[in-house]
């Protein structure tokens, strides 16, 4: 018995301890993932792709953006006239399945504010075998919403007003993800009708077919797995219907 004694208020110790860590680690206060990593040292530490895959991380979230990165996002994403901080953003990297089975490394830039919840998100989403079929910064295309939009790509920040209005976007505050959008259109409308397709190519994917696990429908685990963490779903919309877009409410 005094043997069993320290042993089993050491345990008590340990356990309190991890949970005072998910805490602290997880914003959502949602149950963490060892998985989901933290870096808030090594300014410039970046693991190569490689590297990453072998690890035994899913997600790796940064509370800053490694200079390489920062590089690829100046003029493009990041322009000189741009209204957010640099400090204010976090670099996430992502491990995910894609369309064709396989794991793939993605990425994406964020709100610093909700870097961990968008980690413990996709490593929800790994664990589940969601497949995204590419995540990558929207630098590799010039910035060009509509070209990535157009090549399925899933992204986060970009700097860029809403069309056709000077308010800005939520993803200028690094406040919002779209998701396979070719899948999962932005389809607004007029008098009842449809009015405008995003992108253009998406028109054949408007209906919300259940079979077709690449179209984000209500009751999906992604929708779930988003909102649990404070997000809400453009697919809820009434005056358009933004089957891509996730954003998260202040």
């Amino acid at each position: 018995m005094k043997i069993l004694l320290p042993i089993i208020l050491l345990s008590f110790f340990l356990s309190s301890c991890e949970v005072h860590k998910a805490r602290v680690m997880d914003p959502g206060n949602e149950k963490h993932l060892p998985s989901v990593g933290l870096d808030i040292g090594g300014k410039n530490f970046l693991p190569s792709d490689d590297k990453f895959l072998e690890s035994s991380e899913i997600t790796r979230a940064y509370d800053f953006i490694p200079d390489e990165v920062f590089k690829r996002m100046e003029g493009k994403s990041f322009p000189k006239d741009c209204q957010i901080k640099r400090e204010d953003l976090s670099y996430v990297k992502i491990k995910h399945y894609g369309f064709d089975g396989e794991v793939h490394v993605g990425e994406l830039i964020v709100n610093k504010k909700i870097a961990q919840a968008v980690g413990g998100v996709f490593a929800d989403l790994f664990n589940a075998k969601y497949q995204i079929e590419k995540i990558r910064l929207i630098d590799e295309y010039d910035a060009s919403d509509e070209a990535s939009m157009k090549d399925n790509n899933t992204s986060a920040f970009c700097y860029r007003k809403i069309a056709g209005s000077e308010k800005l976007s939520m993803h200028a505050r690094g406040l919002a993800i779209d998701i396979n959008p070719l899948y999962n259109p932005c389809v607004h409308y007029k008098d009842g009708k449809i009015s405008k397709v995003e992108p253009k190519e998406g028109e054949a994917y408007i209906e919300r077919d259940g079979s077709d696990k690449r179209r984000i429908k209500e009751g999906n685990l992604i929708i779930e797995l988003f909102k649990r963490r404070g997000f809400t779903w453009g697919g809820d919309w009434k005056t358009l219907k933004d089957y891509q877009h996730f954003e998260y409410k202040e």
